[in-house]
């Protein structure tokens, strides 16, 4: 998941000098992030100083005519061993506390919350966009950093804005973009994410609550299905998100900044035990099918995915098997064979479906 810009609002940076514009032409925007990234080098033990610089790596997420080079900068950004730069920084701003005055009688840089903002915001989004990038900031150790954020601000999980909100999110949204990539699970094992993720599960702010079931979702062990059991009402969010969701882009999230593709993947990491009831009750089926007619492939491969994996519950196979319209859906979908991962999922369910020996 990717950070919105209606969610920064109330970043209040500062202006910026007019040389700040980005160029257009996608080699010549690729050699201004690597001199960024060079700049930035530079500054990692002194992030409030590469102020400037940041910024311009976190407007080219944002800018609407640079937005579709997201998975190329990620990219250069790798290249760059930005990753490196990223997780000093944040080591610093963490030891500072992010934001003025969050150290007792520590006079502070009063620069040093934006800088916080943008670093945070940097890693966040471009953890999203690029699996290299996502996949150096856990080889660079960041998850220490990202620990340490959720024991540092958990009493203030139910935070609905200021710094304490904005850190946390960014933290659990980091960690489910690196956990999402299964190559970074290993690095996961360095900590336990898993007993301080189950502090926030019971969040009351929807999208930390949410968070936290997610990187839950991507991290624990497979037999510990049992830690994601939906006390705390998240389905029913994720699945109001979705329906919301579904006919936006990956340039047009929703303000909790997911897609339709990404929320049903989700889902589907959420599809077992008493969950998946949860998800029928909830209007789920509707909205998968919805998803299967979308001209969005990514969202047909994963509505398809999770209506496979609830498939294996017996009492959803029975609704699934009597929605004529989501079957009819279905089928339509194999004749097309338009994507080999989706004709597996298809292929998958409408056998579970009808021709799987009931028990």
């Amino acid at each position: 998941m990717g950070q919105t810009q209606s969610n920064n609002k109330d970043v209040f940076l500062p202006l910026l000098p007019k040389s700040s514009a980005v160029s257009t032409d996608c080699r010549q925007l690729l050699q201004e992030v690597r001199i960024c990234a060079d700049d930035l080098r530079k500054c990692r033990n002194d992030p409030v100083s590469g102020y400037y610089q940041l910024h311009r790596v976190w407007k080219l997420y944002y800018d609407e005519k640079t937005r579709c080079y997201r998975r190329e900068i990620g990219k250069v950004l790798s290249e760059c061993c930005f990753s490196a730069y990223v997780v000093s920084m944040l080591k610093r701003l963490l030891l500072d506390g992010y934001h003025p005055g969050s150290i007792c009688g520590l006079l502070t840089n009063p620069w040093l919350w934006a800088t916080s903002r943008l670093v945070l915001d940097i890693a966040w989004n471009y953890s999203d966009a690029s699996d290299d990038f996502a996949c150096d900031l856990a080889n660079d150790n960041i998850l220490e950093v990202l620990y340490k954020n959720l024991e540092l601000y958990q009493n203030g999980s139910s935070a609905r804005s200021g710094y304490r909100h904005f850190i946390i999110r960014a933290t659990l949204s980091i960690i489910t973009n690196i956990s999402r990539r299964p190559v970074n699970k290993p690095e996961f094992l360095k900590f336990d994410f898993v007993h301080i993720l189950l502090r926030f599960k019971s969040a009351s702010d929807e999208s930390i609550k949410v968070l936290a079931l997610t990187a839950l979702a991507f991290i624990k062990d497979p037999r510990d299905n049992h830690l994601l059991d939906d006390d705390f009402n998240a389905i029913p969010v994720i699945i109001r998100w979705l329906d919301s969701s579904l006919e936006r882009d990956a340039y047009h999230r929703i303000k909790e900044g997911f897609t339709a593709a990404e929320l049903a993947y989700v889902l589907n990491k959420l599809a077992v035990g008493q969950n998946v009831t949860k998800i029928i009750e909830e209007g789920g089926l509707e909205i998968l099918r919805k998803m299967l007619m979308s001209s969005d492939i990514q969202q047909q491969i994963n509505a398809s995915q999770c209506l496979w994996s609830m498939a294996f519950n017996n009492e959803a196979r029975k609704f699934i098997k009597a929605n004529e319209e989501l079957v009819e859906a279905v089928q339509e979908l194999q004749q097309s064979k338009m994507n080999r991962q989706m004709l597996q999922n298809v292929n998958g369910l409408l056998w579970m479906l009808f021709d799987k020996d009931e028990d």
